[in-house]
C-alpha cells in the first residue's frame, strides 16, 4: 500500500492510493475503501484503507498539507534606509517568515500581510526570501520560499555654493560610493521653472557653472540617481542653493 505521493498543498485533500496484491492492482470501492482524517488545514493528515472480502485489514498513512505558498509578493522601497514587504495573507496561514536572498539572515516573522525591513543601505539592491508557515497540533509546517528584489531609495545630496570666480559658481557635495550620478538643475529664480544643466558620474564632487551674469542670484538644487535592472531610481532634491555671481 503506498501514497502516490507523501506532500500536498491546498485546502482538503484527498491523494490518491495505490494497492497492489500479487502484483494485481486492486480496485477502490470493490476491493477496499478510503477515508481521510485531519486533511482540511496544513499539517499532517492520515488516509485509512480499509480491505473488503477477501482483501481484510485496515492500514494508516500519513501525508503532509504544505502551507500556502505566498501570493502576489511586491516590495517597494519606503526610505534610504528600509524596505516594504506585501503580500496576500492567507486564510489558514499562522504567519509569515522573512529571510535574505541566500537565507543565512532571518529579518523577522509576522501574522500580518506587510514587513518592513530596516537598517539598510541606501541606494543598494536587496533580494529577500518570504515563507508561510501554519501551527498545527504543535508541529509547524512551511510554505516554499517566494523571492522578490527592488532598491532602497537614493540618498538625498547636501550640496553647497559659492562664486569661486567672476562670472562662475562652483558647487560642491561629499562623495557617495552607492550612487551612479548627479543631476544638477538651475533656475534664475527660487520660484522659476528650474532647468537641468549638467549631469556627472559619481566620481565627482563638484560642478562649475560658468558664463554667469555678474552680480546675478543663481539658484541651483542636485539630486543622485542610480540605475537598477534597467530602470533609474532617484533620491530627493537637494535644498535649494542661492549664489550670486561675481
Amino acid at each position: 500500500v503506498q501514497l502516490i505521493n507523501n506532500t500536498y498543498t491546498g485546502k482538503e485533500l484527498t491523494p490518491p492510493v495505490a494497492i497492489l496484491y500479487n502484483n494485481k492492482q486492486l480496485v477502490s470501492g470493490r476491493d477496499y475503501t478510503v477515508t481521510y482524517k485531519d486533511n482540511k488545514n496544513p499539517g499532517v493528515a492520515s488516509v485509512i484503507i480499509t480491505g473488503r472480502g477477501n482483501y481484510a485489514g485496515t492500514t494508516t498513512l500519513h501525508f503532509n498539507i504544505l502551507a500556502a505558498n505566498v501570493f502576489k509578493l511586491k516590495a517597494s522601497a519606503t526610505t534610504t534606509s528600509s524596505i516594504k514587504l506585501n503580500w496576500s495573507k492567507g486564510s489558514k496561514v499562522t504567519g509569515y517568515q522573512i529571510y535574505s536572498s541566500d537565507g543565512k539572515k532571518k529579518y523577522g516573522t509576522t501574522s500580518g500581510s506587510s514587513y518592513t525591513v530596516k537598517k539598510l543601505k541606501a541606494g543598494t539592491g536587496y533580494k529577500f526570501m518570504v515563507r508561510s508557515y501554519v501551527k498545527v497540533g504543535g508541529k509547524t509546517t512551511y510554505g516554499q520560499f517566494q523571492s522578490v528584489s527592488t532598491c532602497t531609495k537614493v540618498a538625498k545630496v547636501k550640496v553647497s555654493g559659492k562664486s569661486s570666480s567672476k562670472k562662475k559658481i562652483k558647487l560642491s557635495w561629499n562623495k557617495n560610493q552607492t550612487v551612479g550620478g548627479y543631476e544638477i538643475y538651475r533656475a534664475d529664480s527660487k520660484n522659476r521653472k528650474y532647468k537641468k544643466i549638467a549631469s556627472v558620474p559619481s566620481s565627482k564632487t563638484s560642478y562649475t557653472d560658468k558664463k554667469r551674469k555678474s552680480g546675478k542670484t543663481y539658484y541651483y538644487k542636485i539630486r543622485a540617481y542610480k540605475k537598477s535592472n534597467g530602470k533609474y531610481l532617484y533620491g530627493s532634491f537637494s535644498s535649494v542653493v542661492k549664489v550670486k555671481a561675481k
